[in-house]
């Protein structure tokens, strides 16, 4: 009787050894699929990391193209102001002319009268 029970013990050890190697290559599966899923991640946040960079750099230049356009405008703006001014003054000039002429035209017409 001991004899059997010394036998069921010695199986029971054995068996809770398989238990316990079948556990612990488990647990190495498990380690290297978290090991693989954590490289992906990192190699994830690495190509985040380089596209907000990029996305940075491009709101940059953005902001440098706006600011050339504003400037470019701003100075079209003052072109079309000063074409404008020059416009108003050849207006003047023409009405003066046309005085003149005008003025020139009656002195002839006196003159041819006379």
């Amino acid at each position: 009787k001991q004899l059997e029970s010394t036998q069921q013990y010695a199986d029971e050890i054995s068996t809770l050894r398989r238990h316990q190697e079948n556990l612990q290559i488990q647990l190495k599966l498990e380690q290297r699929e978290i090991f693989l899923q954590n490289s992906q991640l990192q190699a994830d946040i690495d190509r985040l990391a380089q596209i907000k960079t990029e996305l940075q750099a491009s709101q940059a230049e953005v902001v440098r193209e706006e600011m050339e356009l504003e400037r470019l405008v701003k100075k079209q703006k003052n072109r079309i102001k000063a074409l404008n001014a020059e416009k108003e003054k050849l207006h003047g000039t023409i009405e003066t002319m046309a005085h003149e002429a005008s003025e020139v035209k009656e002195i002839a017409r006196k003159l041819v009268a006379d």
